[in-house]
């Protein structure tokens, strides 16, 4: 029998590690996804901020046949912000959401580059078969003063095709097709918004710029990248 002394010798030899249970490794859960409501709503607020005033201007174009015209330097500071700010809303609404602009098809590889030619290759293919078809309504009423562009015009050329790309193309390509489960769907409702901000060019013009963005749409639906779009 042992005695209380030994008892507690008894005790205090164990080793406390062993009665611990080893703590869980640390559960990394992937953030929520919104629910169906708020991602047509959030896709419906981005597509209002960056083609809204687009949407107007042209099918004020369209209907009136009259241009504005705005400063041609203001005009192209107002595009350069409005590029900005769109890019920025997206990118918000991406974060939110657990995604970014890589996810939906933003690169930087050198793969983007042979790939930029062959959709242009492509693009040019379609767009002239179009123009050959659609010659003789592509001379019409011209909406648009020609003018010869400045340097300020080729700086905003860049932010306004990533904005055009990432939204009207990749975002909206791949919400709709997520949200209806069709990629033929995604395709026609971001060839048809595209189509529709470029009818102030007359009809003739915008259905024939159609095959360009039907190709880049396909591009983009088949690959999920954007860059060579972009580019």
């Amino acid at each position: 029998m042992l005695s209380p002394d030994r008892g507690d010798e008894v005790l205090d030899d164990a080793d406390p590690e062993e009665d611990e249970a080893p703590s869980p490794e640390p559960v990394h859960e992937p953030p929520p996804v919104p629910d169906r409501r708020l991602r047509i709503l959030e896709l419906a607020l981005v597509l209002a901020v960056a083609f809204l005033g687009s949407i107007i201007y042209s099918m004020y174009l369209w209907w009136i046949g009259q241009p504005l015209s705005p400063s041609a330097t203001l005009d192209e500071v107002h595009r350069i912000l409005d590029s900005a700010t769109s890019i920025a809303l997206l990118a918000y609404v991406l974060h939110r959401q657990g995604r970014s602009l890589e996810r939906i098809g933003l690169t930087a590889r050198l793969s983007d580059l042979p790939l930029t030619v062959l959709l242009g290759f492509f693009s040019a293919l379609l767009t002239g078969s179009l123009g050959q078809l659609m010659a003789p309504f592509l001379h019409g009423r011209k909406t648009v003063p020609e003018s010869s562009p400045g340097l300020l015009h080729w700086l905003a050329v860049i932010p306004g095709a990533a904005k055009e790309e990432l939204i009207v193309r990749a975002f909206l390509i791949t919400e709709v097709s997520e949200l209806t489960g069709s990629e033929g769907l995604a395709v026609l409702a971001s060839v048809g918004l595209q189509t529709l901000y470029h009818t102030y060019q007359g009809t003739a013009s915008a259905l024939y710029a159609a095959g360009g963005f039907l190709v880049a749409s396909v591009f983009y639906a088949g690959t999920r990248r954007i860059t060579p779009v972009i580019l």
